[in-house]
């Protein structure tokens, strides 16, 4: 498999994607909010072991908010682990450049991003540590709310009792 180093502008891209609040808003409705993860995985044993208020605190330690966080930030997180990557796959030891946020024109568009996401993980996924990073954290709650932001999600079925219900379409 090859991997490549993606594009300031495809970093530029899943970023404002993070930070896009899609659709009408609805107060307390959490599908059109910015986007949220948690990182890294909790300790299954930490409630167990140490009670409720350890187990509370570690998630709020583990809670990341994009619109809290810094776009740099994110970009930096994102931009390092595909460096990350790229020389594990080629025994490399390239530095990312410094990354500095530049919104691109226009709202994005789900389909795009989520199209991007499978292209950022593709190249991003070649050392050990991929399954476990931020990185990957924040691409699987990007993917889940773009996804909920595709036209037509709102108005699905969220339970399927009518056996017609693709017929209908």
């Amino acid at each position: 498999m090859s991997a490549f180093t993606v594009n300031k502008e495809h970093i530029d891209a899943l970023v404002q994607a993070a930070l896009w609040i899609p659709g009408p808003q609805h107060p307390g409705d959490s599908c059109n909010a910015g986007l949220t993860y948690n990182w890294p995985d909790a300790d299954p044993e930490l409630f167990k072991r140490e009670g409720y208020e350890a187990w509370a605190i570690d998630a709020q330690s583990r809670y990341h908010d994009a619109r809290q966080d810094t776009p740099d930030r994110l970009g930096q997180m994102l931009w390092g682990e595909n460096h990350r990557s790229v020389n594990h796959r080629y025994q490399e030891n390239h530095i990312e450049p410094l990354y500095s946020y530049q919104p691109l024109p226009g709202e994005p568009d789900p389909v795009i991003v989520i199209k991007a996401i499978s292209c950022y993980e593709y190249q991003t996924c070649e050392h050990e540590g991929w399954e476990t990073s931020e990185a990957h954290a924040f691409c699987k709650a990007l993917r889940n709310k773009m996804i909920n932001a595709l036209p037509g999600y709102d108005a699905a079925p969220w339970g399927i009792d009518d056996r017609n219900v693709f017929a209908t379409q």
